[in-house]
């Protein structure tokens, strides 16, 4: 599965509608909170 796929299965779609390697500094913000979420 790739990291593309995976960020698509949990909802990136739902986070930003923003492509996201439009602002790379700002995904890794949000896959951390996503990650973050996930462990929860």
């Amino acid at each position: 599965m790739t990291l593309i796929n995976i960020l698509n299965t949990i909802g990136l779609n739902k986070i930003s509608f923003k492509p996201y390697y439009e602002t790379p500094k700002q995904n890794l913000l949000k896959f951390k909170s996503v990650f973050e979420n996930l462990k929860a």
